[in-house]
């Protein structure tokens, strides 16, 4: 396995893999940074990392959905362009390992992008002088984890199981697009079924209309929608996994 994902790495570096991953990143993050400084601007109380949390995870419904729709294509699309499965299967390697050695990968990158975010918080925060606490930024942490971990695996099942890589893109497009509209508000029952909506459906704030203007606090139901996310992630593993083993290569 080990030599499985340093290739997968080697292939990776020889495409410029990571550029538009980076700028997918680092527009989400200027663009988070200017509605913050407004938000902090326009009233006092609003000097809070739970402002600047809640503004993250809003940008990150309408980046990541198509930041991982494109990596996970690019993933595997090299596979698909130089007919490399049966060269696989003639090396005794099965779909399965094939499509772990890309999930981890897939979510290699993830963590990282996560610290960087934890960063960005962290620096945002005392540069402007917020009123900073640790728990909502590591709870934030954890949900951008597990709906990425979910949107990583259903892309890759995407563009390994249907050799048009378009599919997978213009579900991500049509999920970004979601996002941006939707600005993280949908109804919480319908964000339970786009899993793109993952994001804003495991915020860890909650931000209410009062007088108005807004106040924000921790989600009182935080712990059940996490519960609820991490066994549809399970589930989501136990289908790839069958799906997977029955499937040839071709």
């Amino acid at each position: 396995m080990q030599t499985l994902i340093s290739l997968e790495l080697l292939k990776l570096k020889r495409r410029h893999f990571f550029l538009p991953i980076c700028l997918f990143l680092g527009v989400g993050l200027v663009w988070c940074t200017i509605i913050a400084i407004k938000e902090f601007n326009f009233n006092e109380s609003y000097r809070n990392v739970l402002v600047l949390i809640n503004d993250l995870v809003i940008i990150n419904s309408m980046i990541f959905p198509l930041l991982i729709g494109v990596m996970c294509s690019r993933l595997i699309d090299i596979e698909h362009q130089g007919k490399m499965f049966r060269l696989l299967q003639t090396n005794n390697q099965s779909i399965e390992t094939l499509f772990l050695a890309k999930s981890l990968v897939g979510m290699l990158i993830i963590v990282v992008l996560g610290i960087v975010q934890v960063l960005y918080l962290i620096g945002l925060s005392i540069a402007n002088r917020l009123s900073f606490e640790w728990g909502p930024v590591l709870l934030f942490l954890l949900s951008y984890l597990v709906a990425s971990i979910f949107l990583v695996m259903l892309h890759l099942a995407i563009s390994l199981f249907i050799e048009k890589q378009s599919i997978g893109i213009i579900l991500a497009l049509g999920a970004s697009f979601i996002g941006l509209v939707s600005g993280g508000m949908l109804p919480k029952v319908l964000q339970l079924f786009l899993p793109w909506q993952y994001y804003a459906l495991l915020n860890p704030v909650s931000r209410t209309i009062v007088n108005n203007g807004y106040v924000y606090s921790n989600n009182s139901q935080y712990s059940f929608l996490m519960v609820v996310i991490v066994l549809l992630v399970i589930g989501e593993m136990v289908l790839i996994r069958k799906k997977a083993k029955v499937m040839e290569f071709c």
